[in-house]
């Protein structure tokens, strides 16, 4: 369990850096909720087809083929690219906007909304008579 929690570790810090340094800057966010809603929610579903399994296979084979099953991850990065990778890939270009396309902006700036400030209410004792 150490050794497989060690490696998940590793692999989990190296693949988060490729994905970002792969990935245009406003696709961050995006990359990073779908592969965390991928790992997550895959485990759920995995938890209720190993709980089937166990059902009706038994405790012993279904752990065998877990055991098993993590050997697919390895198979799949033997046989990808990223196997030969000795160097961080480049970030992607980013396309700079022509000058036709540019908005100069307004003299008075952009409009910003402000917030209405609340009064709080438990504190304004002006209507109370008194000190």
């Amino acid at each position: 369990m150490f050794l497989q929690l060690a490696c998940a570790a590793a692999a989990g810090t190296t693949q988060r850096t490729i994905r970002q340094v792969v990935t245009a800057q406003g696709m961050q966010a995006r990359m990073q909720a779908v592969s965390t809603w991928l790992t997550s929610g895959a485990r759920p579903v995995a938890a209720l087809l190993a709980g089937g399994l166990g059902t009706w296979i038994g405790v012993r084979p279904t752990l065998a083929a877990g055991t098993c099953l993590l050997l697919v991850p390895l198979m799949v990065l033997y046989r990808s690219p990223l196997r030969s990778l000795l160097d961080m890939p480049s970030a992607p270009a980013v396309a700079s906007p022509s000058p036709e396309s540019v908005t100069p902006p307004t003299p008075s700036g952009p409009t910003v909304p402000h917030p209405a400030v609340a009064a709080d209410v438990r504190d304004d004792r002006s209507s109370e008579g008194g000190p």
